[in-house]
C-alpha cells in the first residue's frame, strides 16, 4: 500500500458519547491520496485508490480496482489492474 503524506487511517471514533472502533482492511497496492480520511469499519479492496482530500465513511467497502473521491467519497470509476510483470 502507498500511505501518501497527511493520510488518516482512523480505527475509532466518539459519536453520542460512546466510544465505537473497528478493523481497517487496506488490501495489497492500495492507494491513499495526500490528506485522504479513511474511517473505522473500511476494507479497501486489492488496488482501491482513495483520492486527494477525499473521506471514506465507515463501513465503505471498497471494490478492487477502483478510485473513490469527494466528501464522502463515492465510486469515481475502475481502473485496469497492474500486474506484476508492468503491463
Amino acid at each position: 500500500a502507498t500511505l501518501n503524506e497527511g493520510c488518516v487511517i482512523q480505527a475509532h471514533s466518539l459519536e453520542e458519547g460512546a466510544f465505537k472502533s473497528d478493523f481497517i482492511r487496506i488490501g495489497k497496492g492500495c492507494t491513499l491520496g495526500p490528506s485522504a480520511f479513511v474511517h473505522y469499519g473500511v476494507v479497501m479492496g486489492e488496488g482501491s485508490v482513495v483520492d486527494v482530500d477525499s473521506f471514506v465513511m465507515k463501513g465503505e467497502e471498497l471494490e478492487p480496482n477502483s478510485i473513490w473521491r469527494g466528501n464522502p467519497a463515492k465510486l469515481h470509476r475502475f481502473v485496469e489492474p497492474i500486474t506484476d510483470d508492468g503491463s
